[in-house]
């Protein structure tokens, strides 16, 4: 789960953004919170406007 904050940029669309996130999801991780850290550091998105991202893990 994650706000706007992560996909939105006034010079990019919404669907390019989405595209650039999944893109970094498919990233392999070791973990849930290294995960997490991958998303939002390699997110193009402004990560100053209200970022918020929830990962869960289901076990």
């Amino acid at each position: 789960m994650y706000t706007d904050g992560l996909v939105e940029r006034r010079d990019t669309s919404v669907h390019d953004s989405l595209d650039q996130l999944l893109a970094t999801a498919q990233t392999p991780a070791d973990g849930l919170e290294r995960r997490l850290d991958l998303l939002l550091t390699h997110s193009k998105s402004d990560t100053d406007d209200d970022t918020c991202l929830i990962g869960v893990r289901v076990t």
